[in-house]
């Protein structure tokens, strides 16, 4: 397998991984919404909006994390894949 290959065969896992991530992240942020037990369909009137908790998260860009560009971001990827084994 060329070196080409490699890295597309890497990037496709980091794209499934990044969007696995992403998924597990948002049904986390949501399920504090939901009571335990409870219909979420009927949580909420028709028309009426959900308030966010006080502590929700807030998005943000790459570049507004102190670090991100200086940070080995390949020391992180292969550190996070050996704790999945």
């Amino acid at each position: 397998m060329s070196v080409r290959g490699k890295n597309s065969s890497r990037l496709v896992v980091l794209h499934r991984t990044s969007a696995a991530l992403a998924a597990v992240s948002v049904v986390a942020g949501l399920a504090p919404l939901v009571k335990a037990g409870s219909n979420p369909s009927s949580s909420v009137a028709l028309g009426q909006t959900m308030a966010a908790p006080a502590n929700a998260p807030i998005p943000v860009g790459f570049d507004a994390l102190p670090g991100w560009e200086s940070d080995d971001h390949l020391a992180a990827w292969k550190a996070f894949l050996a704790s999945c084994k």
